[in-house]
């Protein structure tokens, strides 16, 4: 057994010879040979004697470095003075050089191998040799110590203790009646862990299953803490059972807690100042469903998953499931923190990982900057490993590892989670953590991408260049753009649109008179001109139509012959009109101007202000003030939010005076609610919407409860892109919006085919009805123009 924390690991004797054509007799290493680590270290521990027996006490020898800034200059110090003032003698870093904090942790407990199945004559693929192999190979290749005194030498392991994770730590993580379930399997029979088996999702219990599930969930925790008090420079956790497929109330997939969860979000309470942003890299082959889950919404968690999303032959996704789609970014204040590389075919092997790494991971990773990296490290896409049937070696493991430790500081925990072949996962663990401990990664030797996996990373970073800056090509100094008067496509693409609208159905600019809502939505806002007469009124906030091209990765240049613009909403307005419904369309730009990005980009509360703005000024001034009977909002993509934000803040006024509310939303856009603390709100919004959303949105996750009131009546969709949706769902929602906007005259008779033509109003007008304008106007200023008025 090992001995207790803070000693060097010691060899287990049960473990100390492998048996006779054992995998891991092929890989023993000569202790004859000395690395340069070796002989620093020894250097070092004359150095460590030297300090003992000059009386120093062995905390002052291995307390780390602390650099202060030098003191200034008096001005009657002589040169040599000065440089004795400024710098410490290189004896004494070299003494404080080689402490604990130099040296690489490994958690291991051979408590963690009691977690077996209950049928002593079922082959299950997790089974206890997977760390049993890992331990042996560390062991064998001189990684961990057989003495004491080899605590402070950097070529050996330090010992990092497996403790039980506390069920407070747990249920940060788990429900407190799955935590009670687990721990019942204690007292289970045979059978009946037999029969919790069968009706489990690919999970077996024994009655130890509870012990080495909380030794698991410690061991990464624990690994984690010695890492951020520096205890260690960086760990590797030779856990099991694995974790990142556990659900919060139900396991799944081998996993028992979700270990690399309760790491996290323990080591956040536990350390706030120094490990905030947490980034959690998952190689597995499979996607950590688990961990995507639990920090969905959370905007200081950064999940990167690469994983196999193939489909099998009967076009089932590769396990999980669902769960991997490159789609599910995160939602709310987590949106952009979901990273989902999705390969579509197996086999992939060291160039797609390294393309995958280089051109998605890392920069994401540096732009997010976290203060603490943890690898949901499975090697089942290791070669030769069956269930994962890809082809990563060793070498691949280790380069993917280097790359990580350049953040962070260099504080990384490397976590076990799958690998079922004996031989793969313990080369690749042993490959992993020389790295760690300071080697250079091995060499690998790169064939070309596959053309598939080319294709999917190029679709994670389209899908992500949404949220990170460095997802997005290189375009044109801003400088440039400015001074050769440069016009933002999107601006052109609205006045094409504006044009287009006027021409057909006649839709003219509505008039916007504040400074700051007219700078960023001039020419965004169109409206019918019986807007204000009509006894029907259809307001209607949208992103901008979707635009398809092909864009060069390096330049950033776009070929237009090849680039379209697709536009579902206009069908809807086409029908309003036909109807004789009054709108007013409202276009929500993802990005604003140039010059106001810059003053915003690094404040979306400042975005979404402006944006509630607009539409508290469009109702007081244009809506409020009208003779409508119905009112319906209609939201689509990311602008619903910009309406149920209003919602919420005039909660009275849209229940007196609003009919309906229609949405259209996507996986990649958090599903918005009401609030439920107002009076009847949530009710109300729920009988009066139809909420239509993507298929594979993460509200429909079986894994998570049905959606409340608040959200509205959800309806799922059959499609997941949104042009797809608002095609499908155009009867239906035309349809419920008819039933909302007739007015009570008109509930028995088929609406009649009307164009109301009303003369343009004057700001003088506007005055006598209320309406806000902008002292400088002049009184003679219309609040409807058409759009040929702007420049296009």
């Amino acid at each position: 057994m090992e001995s207790g924390g803070g000693d060097v690991i010691m060899e287990e004797k049960e473990e100390a010879k492998p048996p006779a054509g054992s995998m891991t007799s092929k890989f023993l290493l000569s202790s004859s040979v000395q690395d340069p680590l070796s002989r620093i270290a020894e250097n070092g521990a004359l150095l460590s004697a030297k300090a003992s027996s000059s009386g120093e006490s062995p905390s002052a020898s291995s307390s780390l470095v602390s650099i202060s800034r030098a003191p200034k200059r008096k001005a009657d110090d002589t040169e040599a003075e000065a440089d004795h003032r400024h710098y410490t003698p290189l004896s004494e870093y070299s003494a404080n050089l080689l402490t604990s904090s130099e040296q690489t942790g490994l958690c291991y407990d051979v408590r963690m191998r009691f977690h077996t199945t209950p049928d002593i004559f079922d082959s299950h693929p997790e089974t206890p040799q997977r760390i049993t192999e890992i331990y042996l190979l560390l062991q064998q290749s001189g990684l961990i110590s057989h003495e004491p005194h080899g605590r402070h030498l950097r070529e050996y392991l330090y010992r990092i203790d497996a403790t039980e994770a506390s069920r407070k730590e747990i249920c940060l993580v788990h429900s407190e009646e799955y935590y009670k379930q687990v721990k019942s399997t204690q007292a289970l029979s045979t059978q009946e862990l037999c029969d919790l088996e069968n009706t489990s999702n690919s999970v077996y219990f024994n009655k130890n299953t509870f012990l080495s599930s909380k030794l698991a969930a410690g061991g990464a925790l624990n690994s984690c803490r010695a890492v951020l008090n520096s205890t260690v420079k960086n760990a590797i956790a030779v856990i099991r059972p694995p974790g990142h497929h556990a659900e919060e109330a139900e396991a799944q997939g081998f996993c028992i807690f979700n270990n690399v969860c309760v790491a996290t979000r323990a080591c956040q309470q536990e350390f706030p100042d120094i490990c905030r942003k947490v980034l959690i890299l998952d190689w597995d082959v499979h996607h950590g469903n688990g961990v995507q889950h639990v920090f969905y919404d959370d905007p200081n968690v950064l999940y990167i998953s690469i994983h196999r999303w193939s489909r099998d032959a009967d076009g089932t996704r590769f396990y999980p499931g669902e769960s991997g789609d490159p789609e599910h970014c995160g939602v709310g204040p987590g949106l952009g923190r979901n990273v989902n590389i999705a390969w579509e075919q197996a086999h992939m092997k060291d160039a797609d990982y390294m393309f995958a790494f280089q051109n998605v991971v890392m920069p994401i990773a540096y732009e997010f900057n976290p203060d603490l990296v943890i690898v949901a490290a499975g090697f089942d896409a290791a070669d030769g490993d069956q269930l994962g049937q890809n082809h990563v070696s060793p070498a691949c493991y280790s380069h993917m590892t280097h790359m990580l430790m350049s953040l962070a500081e260099g504080k990384i925990v490397v976590c076990l989670e799958g690998g079922y072949n004996l031989q793969a996962i313990s080369t690749s663990a042993h490959a992993v953590t020389r790295v760690l401990m300071g080697e250079p990664p091995d060499r690998m030797i790169l064939g070309s991408v596959a053309t598939s996996a080319e294709e999917d990373v190029r679709k994670a970073i389209s899908i992500q260049s949404k949220y990170w800056r460095c997802m997005n090509p290189p375009t044109t100094d801003s400088d440039w753009i400015d001074q050769a008067g440069g016009v933002p496509l999107g601006e052109i693409i609205r006045s094409y649109q504006a044009f287009t609208l006027y021409r057909e159905l006649q839709l003219v600019k509505l008039m916007i008179f504040r400074d700051r809502p007219y700078s960023i939505f001039d020419n965004q806002v169109l409206a019918t001109r019986n807007y204000a007469t009509c006894k029907s009124l259809l307001l209607v906030f949208h992103d901008p139509p979707q635009v398809t091209g092909i864009r060069d990765p390096d330049t950033g240049s776009i070929d237009l012959s090849c680039t379209f613009m697709t536009d579902n909403l206009k069908s809807y307005i086409t029908w309003a009109v036909k109807q004789g419904y009054g709108i007013i369309d409202v276009n929500i730009p993802v990005r604003t101007r140039a010059s106001e990005r810059q003053t915003r980009a690094n404040n979306p509360q400042m975005e979404e202000a402006v944006k509630e703005e607009l539409a508290v000024y469009l109702w007081q001034n244009y809506i409020e003030v009208g003779d409508h009977e119905n009112i319906v909002f209609m939201g689509v993509g990311d602008a619903f939010h910009s309406l149920i934000h209003f919602i919420n803040n005039h909660a009275q006024e849209c229940m007196d005076l609003v009919s309906g509310v229609v949405g259209f939303i996507t996986a990649e856009t958090k599903l918005p609610s009401v609030i439920r603390d107002i009076d009847q709100l949530a009710m109300w919004y729920y009988k009066n919407s139809r909420i239509f959303v993507g298929n594979n949105h993460m509200v429909f996750d079986p894994d998570r409860k049905t959606p409340k009131k608040k959200f509205g009546t959800i309806t799922q969709s059959k499609e997941k892109k949104m042009m797809a949706m608002l095609s499908f769902h155009e009867t239906d929602a035309t349809k419920w919006m008819e039933s909302r906007l007739q007015s009570n005259d008109d509930l028995h008779s088929a609406p009649s085919v009307v164009t109301v033509i009303t003369p343009t109003l004057s700001v003088s007008h506007a005055q006598s009805r209320g309406i806000d304008k902008d002292k400088s106007l002049s009184t003679n200023q219309p609040l409807l123009a058409p759009p040929l008025e702007m420049e296009i």
